[in-house]
């Protein structure tokens, strides 16, 4: 008699692919395309142009690294999840740990792969060097002030990537690094609270995440203000950089005042969504169409976070 254990039911299947969206955090992955997003615009201002395939294939790249961010960081914190977190896939026996292992890795080089064959070697190196610090805040540095650091580089690269598909980042010129900075800072910061769902409540880590929120709308209030821009372009970058600012806002607030677990997980959830708001306001600055699938992405990740957690 063939044990139901081993029979790929439809029940099963459900189960498993569930989760795996649990064990990639599903919502979070529509927070990556955007800063390629992002990125590209920020090329096409200052470089040559970029193909829709192109830019496809970038933010499948990214899509891919995220996931394995998520994948390899569970797979190194089965222990600790095994005592705090025992619903999650790998501690309950959902996903095993050589199999979570086997799937971060094939992420992250389907991610580097996906880098290079869109972007060229400048965009393979950008890929090359975001997975390299993936696996340094999972592997070595989560939980510390290198950690945090760590993190938000992984996001900052992540616009770099973004920007080398139509120009070498390190010919982009200093405004444009300096927003991939201010996305690198905020992220940081958003780490840093998100140790308050099971560490001491912090309420100047939510101050921080506060300004550095403020620190990222500098670019996009330049180019409304400064560059050539259109009517589209105007409606687009400033009705997504309001929305950025009412998205994060009242919620930072809360998190301030009562920086307890309970406020801490849903407020890092709302500023990564948040961040794909302020992408899409700088894409839509500079090519309002950008700026309006960046919004999709938004409410993508808005519903599917209903279902799944983020944090």
């Amino acid at each position: 008699m063939v044990s139901t254990d081993s029979v790929w039911t439809p029940h099963r299947v459900r189960q498993s692919l569930v989760a795996w969206a649990t064990l990639v955090r599903l919502p979070n992955l529509g927070t990556a395309p955007p800063d390629v997003i992002a990125g590209c615009a920020i090329g096409l201002a200052v470089g040559q142009g970029v193909s829709l395939p192109t830019l496809v294939g970038a933010s499948f790249a990214s899509i891919c690294l995220y996931g394995a961010g998520t994948v390899l960081n569970d797979y190194a914190d089965a222990a600790v999840d095994a005592i705090e977190r025992p619903k999650r896939p790998i501690p309950s026996g959902e996903i095993s740990g050589r199999m979570a292992l086997a799937g971060g890795l094939t992420l992250l080089c389907g991610g580097i792969i996906g880098g290079y064959l869109s972007g060229g070697p400048q965009s393979g190196i950008v890929a090359i060097i975001l997975a390299t610090l993936i696996v340094l805040y999972d592997g070595l540095w989560k939980g510390s002030v290198l950690g945090w650091v760590t993190m938000g580089a992984c996001r900052g690269m992540n616009v770099l990537l973004g920007v080398s598909l139509a120009v070498n980042p390190l010919n982009a010129p200093p405004w444009a690094i300096g927003y991939a900075i201010a996305i690198a800072l905020y992220i940081g910061a958003i780490t840093r609270l998100a140790e308050g769902e099971t560490g001491a409540p912090n309420s100047r880590a939510a101050l921080l995440v506060a300004y550095t929120a403020l620190l990222t709308t500098v670019v996009p209030f330049w180019l409304l203000i400064e560059e050539p821009t259109t009517i589209g372009a105007l409606g687009v970058g400033y009705g997504l950089l309001g929305c950025f600012g009412y998205w994060i806002g009242p919620v930072l607030y809360r998190t301030y005042t009562d920086p307890t677990p309970a406020t801490v997980g849903p407020t890092v959830g709302v500023c990564l969504q948040g961040l794909v708001l302020l992408n899409g306001a700088v894409a839509g600055a500079i090519v309002p169409s950008l700026g309006i699938i960046a919004g999709g992405c938004f409410m993508a990740t808005v519903r599917m976070a209903k279902t799944f957690k983020m944090s």
